[in-house]
């Protein structure tokens, strides 16, 4: 399986992609994001072996389905995440972090203190 889901805490959820999308793993993840309810999710790239390219492809793609979430470990660019003129459908929302601290500080609704 391309990815890896573990709980932060009772309101956050990791998923590590760890290897390029198969069909069969696109399914399960839609499914995992189907379940997580009223969870936070933190989307870690460190260990993805997938381009940059395929990275932002999967992500816009399954953007729908995702709950408020918070992206590091790649480099992706600034516009990744930019909407769609008149994509109101999208109720959640996504953005990328350098860090994972600063991720999961956002996540949590926090101020991260200077480094």
């Amino acid at each position: 399986m391309s990815f890896v889901t573990t709980p932060v805490d009772a309101h956050i959820v990791r998923c590590k992609h760890t290897s390029p999308f198969e069909c069969e793993d696109t399914r399960k993840l839609v499914k995992f994001l189907n379940s997580l309810g009223h969870k936070k999710l933190l989307i870690d790239l460190t260990e993805a072996t997938a381009t940059t390219t395929d990275c932002v492809r999967e992500l816009q793609q399954l953007r729908p389905l995702m709950p408020k979430a918070a992206v590091f470990g790649a480099e992706i660019p600034a516009d990744a995440f930019k909407l769609p003129k008149g994509a109101t459908y999208y109720a959640n929302e996504v953005r990328w972090f350098p860090t994972e601290r600063e991720a999961l500080a956002w996540l949590r609704e926090e101020v991260p203190e200077p480094a």
